[in-house]
């Protein structure tokens, strides 16, 4: 009961009057209906929410309806009259969760054919499916992607538009131009996404459902055989896939692997052989062990001695699988992609030839005949013996034999002229040689003479053929002081 009389109280003034009998405050709220229902609407939210952290229930099942009603009760200042407010009731049903998005490339514009398969300089189409990111359903949203070239180091950011108002696909349109690009060339940002041969190109979109959402796109998935110095590539070489533990072809190990082509229905050939540019493809295998077995071309040798970094750059070289090793692939279905280098056949490649440093040679003459030999395989060669036959009626000056701009001590009879102990690097490394015989007599067989030299490189494993060279010798000579 309240002793005495307050002021007046406008809507939602707080009166505090003292009680009688004890120390303290009573508070009362005062105001309007609508005020007072806010005020019980916000507490039921905080019960609400702190009954949500203290409990835990089942979901309803999807489809299921969830009515909520708010209600509020407040007493009248006028005559202390109590009163109840309801509000409207709200209903909401259980929904599926979004699915998580998909990503694919496709052929054309049209977007009806998914591929995983392209090539340089082709556009790039790239749709999106997914529901999260349908967020206004009255207009067409967009997302981003990320386009990325594995071998080239290109990134292009690009938008993907919705098709329509809650369609929940999304295309790339324009669609991605690319362009054939070698390393080093690539430019992020510019719109246009450099791609290279073997190239994986990696679509990417960050959450709409999913932390992270990919797709990839191989980039013309072919092996080039070729040469390990130099890089000419080398056609006609057979290339057989083995499956080493039978995962890939039904249980076969050791045998034939199972190839298939893009279509991942149509069987490919194993073996292959390279093209005209060096090229064999292997499309699509099962994840397996698998091991190359290479028939190379004449004049060729596999596997090549020269070491992986040693090699040309911009090739697809393993350090196993180029070299007849095993290696593993771990795509459910996937290309083969390696590239196979070569090395020449010494006995095709070591290379002579000698000259005669004077055309004409009369009775004392010293006539010098050069020799060069050059080594044309992939690897050094050891043990270069050079043999200089004297032509006939000629005769050796001591001393004069040269090797490399300096006197050598080799060997030398009247009848040949030997220089070896030496060796060669690699593809273009050469040696020269000089000798000077004196012509002696003139040749009895006819009145114009002519004098041959011969030069061939040994041991035998490395011959070459012989080279040539000529001086002429006229039919009378006389012997200058």
């Amino acid at each position: 009961m309240i002793g005495r009389a307050h002021r007046s109280l406008g809507k939602g003034d707080v009166s505090a009057p003292r009680s009688r009998g004890r120390r303290g405050v009573a508070a009362r709220v005062w105001g309007s209906p609508r005020r007072l229902f806010a005020y019980a609407l916000a507490g039921a939210l905080a019960y609400a929410y702190v009954y949500a952290r203290d409990t835990a229930c089942a979901a309803p099942p999807i489809g299921s309806a969830i009515d909520n009603t708010a209600t509020g009760t407040g007493r009248f200042v006028a005559g202390s009259v109590p009163f109840t407010q309801f509000s409207n009731t709200v209903r909401a049903r259980v929904s599926a969760p979004p699915p998580p998005p998909a990503l694919a490339f496709y052929s054309g514009a049209d977007f009806a054919t998914p591929v995983r398969f392209g090539a340089p300089g082709a556009p790039l189409h790239v749709q999106a499916v997914a529901p999260g990111c349908d967020v206004r359903a009255a207009a067409r949203d967009t997302l981003t992607l990320t386009i990325a070239s594995g071998r080239a180091l290109d990134m292009e950011t690009v938008i993907a538009i919705e098709t329509g108002p809650a369609t929940g696909v999304f295309r790339v349109t324009p669609d991605l131009p690319t362009t054939g690009g070698s390393f080093g060339t690539s430019s992020s940002g510019d719109q246009v996404l450099a791609t290279m041969r073997g190239d994986i190109v990696t679509a990417t979109l960050f959450g709409c459902g999913a932390p992270r959402t990919d797709a990839n796109l191989w980039i013309e998935p072919s092996g080039v055989v070729f040469a390990a110095v130099g890089g000419a590539i080398v056609p006609g070489a057979r290339v057989l896939l083995v499956d080493l533990t039978g995962q890939g072809n039904g249980g076969d190990a050791g045998g034939p692997a199972t190839v298939y082509e893009l279509d991942g229905a149509t069987l490919a050939a194993n073996p292959a052989v390279s093209d005209a540019t060096g090229r064999f493809s292997f499309p699509l295998v099962a994840a397996s062990t698998y091991r190359l077995d290479v028939t190379p071309p004449g004049g060729w040798i596999y596997p090549s001695s020269v070491a992986a970094t040693a090699l040309p750059p911009g090739m697809l070289v393993d350090p196993q699988g180029s070299y007849g090793a095993s290696f593993t692939t771990t795509d459910a279905l996937g290309p083969v992609v390696l590239d196979l280098p070569l090395d020449r056949l010494a006995g095709d490649a070591l290379f002579v030839e000698t000259d005669a440093l004077r055309p004409l040679a009369e009775l004392g003459d010293a006539v010098d005949f050069a020799v060069r030999v050059a080594n044309r395989t992939d690897g050094p060669i050891d043990s270069i013996t050079v043999e200089d036959r004297t032509p006939i009626g000629f005769g050796f000056v001591s001393g004069t034999l040269r090797r490399v701009g300096s006197r050598t001590t080799a060997g030398a009879s009247s009848a040949a002229v030997r220089s070896g102990g030496g060796g060669l690097a690699t593809s273009g490394a050469s040696r020269f040689a000089r000798s000077r015989p004196k012509l002696l007599c003139r040749s009895p067989a006819t009145t114009r003479a002519r004098c041959v030299s011969r030069s061939a490189p040994s041991p035998p494993a490395r011959l070459s053929s012989c080279a040539s060279a000529r001086a002429w010798v006229p039919a009378r000579s006389t012997v200058r002081p």
